[in-house]
């Protein structure tokens, strides 16, 4: 038995084209939302900054809306990386490795310390390669392309924390 596609019957007086300023008009609807949610998202990820003064190195959309399969009642998955001041990694103490908001119907915002990223790339972590690989980027603190020469792009991230803390690193 042989299975073809089955053409859907055209309705008399049917005109496919009147469906068209509905589309134009949700598609407008969707990038102006887009736009507020990013100002929003930028917006939350300031606050991150401030109450746990922390500097957000890597921020992007992680999930559905990323990867172009979101449906209308997906959230926004916003995953960073992270750095501390250089004395908190000098604490007898560990602080946590991670850090976020509180998760609600539309933002979901979560990140992790650089220490833990860079433990999670050695051990070729894909959650942490899938941030990496994200088209949608809402902030982005990476080394200049000198530093990127100096040290690969694969150990970009890693001079980054190094650059970032003040510290030198040789190579």
């Amino acid at each position: 038995m042989i299975l073809r596609p089955v053409k859907p019957r055209k309705r008399a007086g049917s005109n496919p084209d009147r469906h068209m300023p509905i589309i134009a008009l949700s598609l407008l609807f969707c990038n102006l939302n887009y736009s507020i949610m990013t100002e929003t998202i930028l917006q939350k990820l300031l606050e991150l900054e401030q109450a746990e003064n922390i500097k957000i190195l890597y921020a992007c959309e992680s999930g559905s809306r990323a990867w172009g399969f979101a449906s209308p009642d997906s959230d926004f998955d916003v995953r960073f990386i992270y750095a501390r001041k250089v004395n908190d990694y000098l604490t007898i103490t560990d602080l946590p490795d991670n850090v976020g908001l509180p998760v609600n119907e539309v933002l979901d915002i979560d990140g992790w310390d650089l220490k833990k990223a860079l433990r999670l790339f050695l051990k070729s972590n894909s959650t942490l390669y899938e941030w990496l690989q994200s088209p949608i980027v809402y902030k982005e603190k990476l080394p200049t392309s000198k530093m990127e020469r100096r040290f690969g792009t694969h150990k970009k991230y890693l001079a980054t924390g190094w650059h970032l803390s003040g510290t030198t690193v040789r190579t």
